[in-house]
């Protein structure tokens, strides 16, 4: 006779913990709207602790209902649960694992003890630090950050864990000394948060104020190393000292580990487009999205640049708006909820000149991600497109709030200033950028251009940009600034001699349109002839690559080697380049404060 198996019969609060497992939460609410009620003082309470076999029944079953609620996004009766078990936290008994009440009161209850052989992570749910996280969670869905920071301030500081005190920062993201502080206990409390350090950098921290070394963090003392140098090239990246970082992340994919790893190849490209180096950034940007279908991180950086580059060249001989529809297409497929995508959709449509289809995708963007500094640099360039002032303002300054050192955003609030408000706000945006994007050398003509425009400080405009033509001799659109600022000094000779220097670097429309009116103001008739024709004979596609490169562009080696590997740097003989302290101090000068 076969042996018949007898199944011990599991109480309720077991069969809740059985679905919860199981992820079956819609089932979990069906049971816990019929059996548990969310009133926080119900007339059948006594009744349903008896029925539930005790407190600690009722508590972990209402935890994993108020949880299965918020899976379920009903937001709104997971509050009013939470609110119960918070109420029970303080009056009924302590969570798992600690002694007495919580808050401060009295310390003489039982100590809950977790069943044996039970999850550590299932047994966190029920901690007070998880319970109001959650509380917070589903208040931050319902749209309330001010409730939600004040159930977060209710848990005491030593017992905020890491996932606390990045909610409580995304919620004061307002206040950029209070968010460093946290990612401060942040790193402590998780030393390889990469992003954290990442957003430590972006919102202007230092590396020697974080003192993190992820090193020690790391048995493997060979990958140790690496992660020490990626954090270092986030540091000198969002510093400004762009060479530096591309160095560094160039270094790190000389290990066959990290060969043409994504991540590393959108940090050159970042630094290349910094720089001004559009085409070797577009190539290493093209690669990753040939090579990597599902990659998306980041990828609103390469959305851009190829906006950018659709609207300074003609369409009949550039695909750059083909390559942005195809770009969103695919990030539309592999991750429709992440913010990048609706950035990219955003800059396509701009590019299509679908205004309404462009403001729709950057408000969503940033409703799903307001700490995403391109989602607002998108919204304040449509803004600006639409010639409304004030909103673009708010939305440029705010990605800047988050991204001091982004150029484009710069570019942007300075270009927004020349055109709809007077010369002061121009120049004092414009020496802001200076200072805090020294290290960029694109930021010297964002400078210049604008201190020359309104004939600002010629003389001092002059001087850095001789230091800069010294530094990078190959530079011909600071050339042809700084043959417009002698120009404007009434130095028309000194002016014909730069330009003539910087003609020896590569033809160029825009020097010889130069030249020839420079020839014009010294009478010089036939030499103005000449140069008009020649500038007039230079045809758009053949123009000198460099000539928008505020450093030497990638060697001819380039394009029989793999975009991102050592040989594509074009800048190996820079390092020593990027502005020094002693250089620092001399600019500062120059600077209106």
């Amino acid at each position: 006779m076969a042996a018949t198996t007898t199944t011990t019969p599991l109480s309720l609060y077991q069969q809740f913990k059985s679905l919860h497992e199981e992820e079956l939460y819609d089932s979990l609410t069906d049971l816990g709207d019929l059996l548990l009620t969310t009133h926080p003082r119900p007339r059948n309470q006594p009744a349903q602790r008896e029925f539930l076999k005790g407190a600690k029944e009722e508590f972990r079953c209402l935890v994993l209902y108020a949880y299965a609620l918020v899976q379920e996004h009903r937001y709104r009766q997971a509050v009013d649960v939470y609110g119960r078990v918070c109420n029970m936290l303080l009056h009924t008994y302590p969570p798992p694992g600690s002694a007495g009440r919580i808050g401060g009161r009295a310390t003489n209850g039982p100590k809950v003890e977790a069943a044996p052989g039970t999850p550590a992570g299932f047994e966190r749910l029920f901690t007070e630090d998880d319970i109001k996280y959650r509380f917070a969670q589903a208040y931050v869905f319902l749209d309330d950050p001010e409730e939600a920071l004040q159930v977060l301030d209710t848990i005491p500081p030593l017992a905020r864990t890491a996932k606390v005190n990045v909610l409580m920062m995304k919620l004061n993201a307002s206040r950029p000394n209070y968010a460093l502080d946290k990612m401060k206990q942040l790193v402590k409390q998780a030393p390889l948060a990469i992003r954290v350090l990442r957003t430590w950098f972006q919102c202007g921290g230092k590396l020697n104020e974080l003192n993190a070394n992820l090193g020690k963090n790391v048995a493997e003392e060979k990958f140790a190393a690496h992660l020490n140098k990626l954090i270092h090239c986030h540091s000198y990246m969002f510093s400004g000292s762009l060479v530096h970082a591309y160095q560094a992340a160039t270094c790190l994919q000389e290990d066959p580990v990290l060969a043409h790893n994504p991540t590393l190849m959108i940090l050159q490209a970042k630094c290349q487009g910094s720089l001004g180096h559009v085409e070797h950034a577009v190539r290493i940007l093209d690669a990753i999205d040939h090579a990597h279908a599902n990659y998306y991180q980041d990828m609103d950086e390469y959305a851009a640049i190829l906006y950018e580059r659709a609207e300074k060249r003609d369409s009949h001989t550039d695909n750059s708006a083909q390559i942005l529809q195809k770009l969103a297409d695919r990030l539309l497929k592999c991750a429709n909820l992440a913010p990048e995508t609706w950035v990219v959709k955003g800059y396509n449509a701009m590019a299509r000149k679908d205004w309404s289809t462009a403001a729709k995708y950057a408000e969503h963007a940033v409703s799903l991600d307001d700490a995403r500094y391109r989602s607002h640099v998108l919204r304040g360039l449509y803004y600006y497109k639409k010639d409304d002032p004030i909103p673009a303002q708010r939305s440029i300054r705010r990605a800047l709030d988050l991204a001091p050192t982004c150029l484009d955003a710069h570019k942007y609030l300075i270009e927004l200033y020349q055109k709809n408000y007077g010369e002061k706000e121009t120049v004092t945006a414009a020496a802001n950028m200076y200072k805090l994007c020294k290290k960029n050398p694109r930021s010297v003509q964002v400078y210049a251009e604008a201190m020359i425009h309104h004939n600002y400080r010629l003389r001092e405009v002059a001087v850095i940009l001789e230091k800069h033509m010294k530094a990078h001799p190959s530079d011909q659109k600071v050339g042809i600034l700084l043959a417009a600022a002698f120009e404007k000094l009434k130095s028309p000779e000194r002016a014909v001699e730069i330009l003539k220097r910087q003609l020896m670097q590569g033809n160029s429309k825009e020097i010889h349109e130069s030249l020839s009116r420079l020839y014009k103001t010294m009478d010089d008739s036939e030499k103005e002839a000449e140069h008009s024709n020649l500038a007039a004979a230079v045809p758009w596609c053949n123009l000198d690559p460099r000539a928008d490169s505020p450093m030497p562009g990638p060697s001819s080696g380039f394009r029989s080697s793999s975009p991102g590997s050592p040989r594509t740097s074009g800048n190996e003989d820079d390092g020593g380049n990027d502005d020094s302290d002693a250089e620092d101090d001399d600019d500062e000068e120059s600077v209106m404060e």
